[in-house]
């Protein structure tokens, strides 16, 4: 009996540690730091999302955006220039900082804050308002 209760024991506070551990505990040391190819991209109307699949301009090369360590940002654009039949690689490099569920992005001396909606191993989801558009916009990424 005494075996019996000490099993019990056992087996009742290592539920309570694998309870205790969830997923939110695993999403906080994902790191935002990668290559991420641009995938969704949209905006918020009337409080719901409208994404649509994001456009490549050339079809043998994917937009991405590197997110390096050093708080510097490459975001690499592949453009058929008027004129020409050939795919040809645009690069920006700015600065990025995180802040909780916040990353503040600059290029050229402008800077752009970002609310993360999701960061995981596959996903980067960021919303951020367009000043032009004069409403928020989405993108999705995905983790290559």
């Amino acid at each position: 009996m005494k075996k019996f209760k000490s099993l019990f024991v056992f087996i009742l506070m290592f539920s309570i540690v694998l309870v205790s551990c969830n997923k939110d505990d695993d999403a906080s040391s994902v790191s935002i730091e990668g290559k991420w190819e641009y995938y969704k991209e949209g905006y918020i109307n009337n409080n719901s999302e409208i994404l649509i699949d994001y456009q490549n301009d050339c079809s043998n090369q994917k937009d991405f955006v590197e997110i390096l360590s050093g708080s510097v940002i490459k975001t690499h654009v592949f453009e058929i220039p008027f004129q020409s039949t050939t795919c040809q690689e645009a690069i920006s490099t700015g600065t990025w900082s995180k802040n909780e569920n916040s990353v503040v992005i600059t290029f050229s001396g402008e800077s752009t804050n970002n609310e993360i909606l999701e960061l995981s191993d596959q996903y980067l989801k960021v919303k951020y308002y367009d000043e032009n558009e004069q409403q928020y916009a989405i993108y999705i990424f995905k983790r290559i």
